[in-house]
């Protein structure tokens, strides 16, 4: 008779290695008091709790109290449903249920060191097979004891990294080392040459924003156009275009007036020609099948556009979000001043761009003091001011970078300005490299703007088009059709 002995558990099983309950607890202690609520904040992170639900409930609680909402469960529940994560955590009653597990509001915390236990418990599991692996690998002998002793000690640190701002020797070296050996870091580039010198040749990267700022007219939603097209078509990006001023199909046809060269206004009155009606035929097929996605929505909070960037995250990526334009968002509910309110929609859109590893565009409005100043010496306009942005202290400190641009034929009567059809470019905050002053071109019949060159090169592309176009109606001419 053989004796069935019954497999020995896995001391490495995730459901061994965490505390459901104490995970709840710790939920709903949270919502209950702002006291327990920081308090948790200082001795967990995101990724202690072993659920993803729990991870995002957690998540969506820090992001509240950033803002000048209280955290509760009401609160929690409708931030959630903005973002669409609450059906995916277990509704409104699972939020109840965390409360319910919470009898004392002061037990949070001590269940919080409980958490944060078993997840030093979950890595340092992790940590062992890796050790196992480099043990039992090819490799000389000191090098894999180091490497091992490594394994362990970056577990035995995880615990602390999360929530503690200061980090040692160790940690930064450890991160120097790890930046040396990956690839070289590139974002999303903006698609004009001087843009992408000024960042070094990175363009916008993950977890930063990005400030365009111009008055009424001054061509910006046209510029992040030509960004976010060149990112989803040359770059193979996945872009999402939100526009609080514009229908989907009026960004659309601009989209393919600037990707087809055909004129704006025969491409709204869908009248072509036998050559444009090929291209914009082309140019639609070309943006439907690039990985930009475009949504309109005049009451666009950024608790939404949170909810659509991790919708689109989910179905397989997103790299930039284009913002047109902030001061359109709508104010959120509560007491506070105009500046006070856009400062937490910077902050929220902030902190989106860090949490879900996305570059940001964000287009706002400037007054137009800059055009009843003196003109430069070169006809150009007089040069942007960091208070010239509406509601500026707090969008300037949260952006990686602020660009202005400046349209100098709008300071001229019926468009007649030396310098008409060309687009300033200011630089005036750069954190990744020097500031800088350039001039692009601004094809406003097409939608298109571009360097200079590409402006030179847009104008033969026009007249060879017309030469053609011209052939093709005597052709058919001829032929009687």
């Amino acid at each position: 008779m053989t004796v069935k002995t019954a497999a020995a558990p896995d001391p490495f099983d995730v459901a061994t290695l965490q505390d459901e309950q104490a995970e709840m607890c710790v939920l709903g202690g949270m919502m209950l008091t702002e006291t327990v609520l920081r308090e948790v904040m200082a001795t967990v992170k995101a990724d202690d709790f072993a659920t993803p639900a729990n991870q995002a409930i957690f998540s969506a609680l820090v992001e509240l109290s950033c803002t000048d909402t209280p955290v509760d469960a009401v609160t929690a529940s409708g931030y959630m449903r903005e973002t669409g994560d609450l059906a995916r955590v277990g509704g409104a009653n699972y939020l109840g249920a965390c409360l319910d597990a919470c009898l004392v509001a002061s037990s949070a915390v001590f269940y919080a060191r409980i958490v944060a236990g078993r997840a030093l418990a979950r890595r340092l599991g992790e940590a062992a097979v890796r050790v196992h692996q480099i043990a039992s690998g090819p490799g000389e002998a000191r090098e894999n004891y180091a490497r091992a002793m490594f394994e362990m000690e970056r577990a035995g640190r995880g615990a602390d990294l999360g929530h503690n701002p200061v980090r040692d020797g160790f940690d930064l070296a450890n991160e120097w080392h790890q930046a040396m050996d990956a690839p070289d870091l590139t974002g999303v580039m903006f698609g004009f040459a001087d843009l992408d010198t000024l960042t070094g040749g990175m363009g916008m990267l993950p977890g930063n924003t990005y400030l365009v700022a111009a008055p009424s007219g001054g061509f910006k939603s046209t510029f992040a156009g030509t960004i976010a097209r060149h990112a989803a078509v040359q770059q193979r990006k996945r872009v999402l275009f939100v526009s609080l001023e514009m229908s989907t199909l009026s960004v659309f046809q601009r989209l393919v007036s600037a990707q087809a060269g055909v004129d704006f206004a025969r491409v709204r009155a869908r009248h072509f020609t036998a050559g444009e009606q090929a291209r914009v035929d082309l140019a639609v097929e070309t943006l439907g099948d690039s990985g930009l996605h475009v949504t309109e929505d005049a009451s666009a909070t950024p608790e939404k556009i949170r909810g659509w960037a991790k919708g689109m995250i989910a179905g397989g990526g997103l790299d930039l979000v284009v913002v047109d334009y902030l001061q359109l968002m709508p104010e959120a509910p509560g007491s506070g001043t105009r500046e006070q309110k856009v400062a937490e929609m910077s902050r929220k859109l902030k902190l989106m761009s860090k949490d879900l590893g996305v570059a940001v565009l964000i287009l706002s409005q400037m007054n137009r003091a800059i055009y009843q100043r003196p003109l430069r010496d070169d006809d150009s306009p007089a040069r942007a001011m960091l208070s010239d942005i509406r509601e500026s202290a707090a969008l300037v400190n949260d952006a990686s970078m602020v660009i202005f641009l400046s349209n100098p034929a709008g300071l001229a009567e019926g468009g007649q300005h030396p310098r008409a059809g060309q687009l300033g470019v200011q630089v005036e905050k750069n954190r990744e490299g020097r500031n800088g002053d350039f001039v692009v071109a601004c094809v406003g019949r097409v939608q298109l703007i571009t360097d200079l060159k590409g402006a030179d090169e847009q104008a033969d592309a026009d007249r060879e088009r017309t030469e053609f176009d011209e052939a093709t109606a005597m052709r058919l001419a001829r032929s009687g059709l």
